[in-house]
């Protein structure tokens, strides 16, 4: 998933989205993950984050024209043999779609911020600690909530409106275009912060609308 008119680090791989899907779905691991080509390097440091990296499978198609049914199953560990972990860093918990739950509280009662609190509560940031949580509003009424997801390697995090956006776009039917009428972003107050990035990524696809942000405790 790309956005007009912005960096090309701000994107969403096939491998994240359904990463962000199943997590938003209450899943807590996966087994395999089927690709119709090997995973970029981006996505296997993502992927080594969640928290069955250690036996997920990969599987591909045995042959280049993909007409064939017959798969490769390798480990995500034949792909990324010697990786950069979360114990790089001392980090102790188990990793991305692990139930998370981080006793945050807004004032506002509105729906759509409450949904941003979720999201901000199921947030995955072992390493800055900036909880943080989007919903977007759709022109058909339903609000798709996304949440940040964390890397060790930094660069492979996946921001929240990213996490909300991929989410909205699986959810609609094909080809569909993406209306949003309103959009929050409830976020901790840290030392960095995901409200400018939120706000670039929502002009590109959405610029008549203002973010509500609202600071957490």
């Amino acid at each position: 998933m790309e956005f007009p008119n912005e960096a090309l680090s701000l994107c969403v791989h096939g491998e994240q989205s359904a990463v962000n899907h199943a997590l938003i779905q209450g899943e807590t691991g996966l087994q395999s993950l089927a690709i119709n080509a090997a995973p970029c390097g981006y996505c296997r440091q993502f992927l080594y984050e969640i928290t069955t990296a250690k036996t997920l499978n990969i599987l591909l198609k045995k042959d280049e024209d993909q007409k064939s049914c017959a798969y490769t199953e390798k480990p995500l560990s034949y792909y990324l043999p010697d990786a950069f972990k979360p114990q790089n860093f001392d980090q102790k918990e188990k990793g991305l779609m692990e139930a998370e739950f981080h006793h945050l509280s807004i004032a506002s009662k509105e729906t759509l911020a409450q949904a941003a609190l979720g999201g901000a509560n199921a947030s995955y940031a072992p390493y800055t600690k900036d909880y943080c949580g989007v919903s977007l509003l759709g022109l058909n009424n339903q609000i798709y909530t996304g949440c940040y997801a964390e890397n060790v390697a930094y660069n492979p995090s996946m921001s929240p409106i990213e996490s909300a956006l991929a989410y909205m776009n699986m959810s609609l039917p094909a080809q569909a275009n993406l209306n949003i009428i309103a959009a929050s972003l409830v976020e901790v107050s840290n030392s960095i912060s995901q409200k400018d990035v939120t706000e670039a990524v929502l002009s590109s696809v959405a610029p008549s609308i203002n973010l509500e942000y609202i600071s957490a405790k």
